[in-house]
């Protein structure tokens, strides 16, 4: 039997490009164990399982990064963001900065 990991102290999950799609399966997984996701240049995996998420990210803020330079973020990925978020339910946050694919300290800082 797998043992679900459990804690008293929420941490922050944070997934960088193609780990955002690692990132957000952990959290939706354990969403008891975060008290908030972060995707960094990267978007939501277009897999998931609607409904089964749709309860994990109730109470969970998620938080989308990117540079306003980033080749990897085109127009049309960032409407699939926004498909796979109304698919959920969901609202990200977003946050961004001056620069390219890339994770820039001074936009991370205001993460503590």
């Amino acid at each position: 039997a797998q043992k679900t990991p459990t804690t008293t102290t929420k941490v922050t999950q944070i997934g960088n490009s193609q780990g955002a799609a690692t990132a957000t399966r952990w959290a939706s997984a354990y969403p008891h164990l975060f008290c908030r996701l972060i995707i960094w240049a990267g978007i939501l995996p277009e897999d998931l399982e609607i409904q089964a998420n749709n309860r994990a990210f109730k109470d969970l803020p998620i938080h989308l990064v990117y540079g306003k330079q980033d080749p990897f973020l085109s127009d049309d990925r960032m409407l699939k963001q926004q498909e796979i978020e109304g698919k959920l339910g969901i609202q990200s946050i977003i946050h961004t900065f001056e620069g390219g694919h890339e994770i820039e300290s001074e936009t991370l800082l205001k993460f503590k």
